[in-house]
């Protein structure tokens, strides 16, 4: 039997009562959307495991030593992916102070170049739901809403999910990887079209 019912009891239990950011949608729907990519773009059920946890450590009685301890070292380390690294000290004070979103997904997305094939998987589909959730809710919700729930400028967005593409295309060379690859740029490239019509 595979991890994934203990990981979605988990998962479940973390999420309680919490919602996404339009304050409507469970957030459990996230990790199983995520699960769901996982296993559709060639991934096996440890990784569907840890798309499930992603989200979990920090949350009430989950820590990454709860994971390790549950699930093995392998699944813990690739929730661990999903963990914000320090930030870079060669940032100067003034950026960090007047960049904050910035510095935090430049100094990811240096982490990101450092992991396996698998764990990016996991983080690709994870982006890759980030991304449909995003592009969804512009097109049923007055955009101003909708990016006032997302902490930086729509450029900066598009600048930082062309980035997340230029990570996973290099290393996600199975059918499976290319495909997530396509249809993630597919999606982006609507986004920016959105962004650069001021929608």
């Amino acid at each position: 039997m595979t991890s994934l019912p203990r990981a979605l009891e988990l998962a479940e239990n973390a999420h309680r009562n919490e919602t996404r950011k339009n304050g409507i949608t469970p957030y459990l729907a996230h990790p199983l959307s995520v699960a769901s990519l996982v296993l559709r773009f060639g991934g096996n059920a440890d990784q569907a495991t840890a798309a499930l946890l992603h989200d979990t450590v920090g949350r009430p009685g989950v820590t990454l030593e709860t994971i390790r301890e549950q699930f093995g070292e392998t699944i813990a380390a690739w929730v661990d992916a999903f963990s914000d690294p320090p930030l870079s000290p060669d940032f100067p004070a003034e950026y960090l102070e007047k960049h904050p979103w910035e510095a935090s997904k430049k100094s990811y997305l240096s982490k990101l170049a450092t992991l396996s094939a698998e764990a990016l998987l996991v983080v690709g589909c994870e982006e890759f739901d980030e991304l449909l959730e995003l592009s969804q809710e512009l097109r049923v919700s007055p955009p101003a809403q909708v990016w006032a729930t997302r902490g930086a400028h729509p450029m900066n967005h598009c600048w930082y999910y062309k980035e997340i593409l230029k990570v996973l295309t290099p290393r996600l060379t199975t059918r499976e990887g290319r495909m997530l690859i396509t249809e993630f740029a597919s999606v982006l490239k609507a986004l920016q079209a959105r962004v650069f019509e001021g929608a």
